[in-house]
């Protein structure tokens, strides 16, 4: 919050938070298969966690206006999970009232690392 607090410029910028494949409980890197099956219960801890996040973002920015991107950095043979663990998270967190018109849903980016 300090340093966004800290910067003067005018012009509105991105904040890019960037998921690896350790940040996904269902990625089993470097296992087969690469996405292990989860209980309805362990998904909906991921999907909390990552929710615990957007909403601490969301502090962060009623500091300095930013756009807020989320980059799945992860190996092309997990395919779209991570994707869709996102998209769920910030369903979730709309749902709770966390994104309006001050502070929108963020850009979700799917960027595979070749194995």
């Amino acid at each position: 919050m300090h340093v966004l607090s800290t910067i003067t410029s005018p012009t509105s910028f991105e904040v890019i938070i960037v998921y690896l494949d350790k940040d996904f409980r269902g990625v089993q890197s470097p296992k087969l298969p690469p996405v292990r099956c989860m209980s309805q219960a362990d998904k909906v801890m991921e999907s909390s966690h990552h929710c615990a996040q957007l909403r601490a973002l969301r502090g962060v920015h009623n500091v300095r206006d930013f756009r807020l991107v989320l980059r799945a950095d992860v190996l092309d043979r997990v395919g779209e999970y991570p994707v869709q663990v996102l998209e769920e998270s910030v369903a979730a967190t709309k749902a709770m009232g966390v994104f309006d018109d001050y502070f929108p849903e963020p850009l979700i980016i799917y960027n595979p690392r070749k194995s």
